[in-house]
């Protein structure tokens, strides 16, 4: 089982070099941070990473594999301790 102490990974998805700049800058002192470009990139993360895993920011429009397409395939393989949310932009 992973504690908040071991989930200290910030994995943020966005094909806009400025969008993943401001936000590592925004929790890098708090967190590890990890980033994608795309939504492919951002599954291979999270495979690979999902036990240190706090949060996934994650753009729904991206090359490859969009935002949508990423938390279908979460949700196809029941990762535990995901859930979804969204913003009123």
């Amino acid at each position: 089982m992973t504690t908040a102490a071991q989930s200290n990974l910030i994995l943020i998805a966005d094909d806009a070099e400025v969008n993943r700049a401001i936000l590592q800058e925004l929790f890098c002192r708090e967190f590890d941070i990890a980033e994608a470009e795309n939504g492919e990139k951002a599954i291979r993360i999270i495979e690979a990473e999902h036990d240190r895993l706090a949060a996934v920011l994650l753009d729904v429009k991206m090359p490859v594999l969009d935002g949508f397409a990423v938390l279908k395939y979460l949700a196809d393989r029941k990762f535990v301790g995901f859930r979804c949310c969204d913003a009123d932009l």
